[in-house]
């Protein structure tokens, strides 16, 4: 498929391993130009929300790095807020349910608990939405050449109405 548009992916994780490796899964596997953002705190990937990311992969707890730090849910809710085109997806060790179900009902695309192949899993989620976006924006280009197209049609019916009423009605008439 054509790279037809470039998306930005901000990974956001306490543990550097993951970071590392969702970073280079990306870059390595996606079909689309893509870059991507690494954090390590929630509070990190909130500040720069300006950039409009496309995907967010996103750990669930931040407690490694600083005590008392936003959960997912709590930057899931504050990204929804600022920024609602943006699709998440959690890579978490939480392994509860309730949690999984919450972040779901609340707009995440997945929930994908961290065990073996979850980074390879978050990257086949984050290009699933990728396609989508992708998908969308070349359905908006589309309609803007045919808003085009149609005009120039519309401008073309008009000259030749034009020239059929002058040709018909104003030159036997000299």
């Amino acid at each position: 498929m054509a790279k037809s548009n470039s998306y930005i992916v901000f990974v956001v994780d306490d543990d550097t391993k993951v970071l590392t490796m969702a970073k280079h899964n990306i870059e390595k596997n996606s079909e689309f130009m893509v870059e991507v953002h690494t954090f390590a705190t929630g509070e990190d990937a909130l500040a720069r929300l300006d950039l409009q990311p496309d995907v967010i992969i996103l750990d669930y707890y931040f407690d490694n790095l600083k005590e008392g730090a936003l959960n997912g849910l709590q930057i899931q809710r504050t990204v929804k807020e600022k920024s609602p085109r943006t699709e998440i997806i959690f890579i978490s060790g939480q392994d509860d349910i309730e949690v999984a179900l919450q972040t779901i009902r609340e707009g995440a695309y997945d929930y994908i608990q961290k065990s073996e192949g979850a980074i390879q899993r978050a990257q086949l989620a984050a290009e699933k939405v990728l396609q989508a976006k992708n998908r969308e924006y070349l359905l908006h280009e589309n309609n803007k050449n045919l808003r085009l197209v149609i005009a120039i049609m519309a401008i073309f019916l008009i000259a030749l109405v034009g020239f059929v009423v002058y040709a018909t009605i104003i030159v036997p008439n000299r």
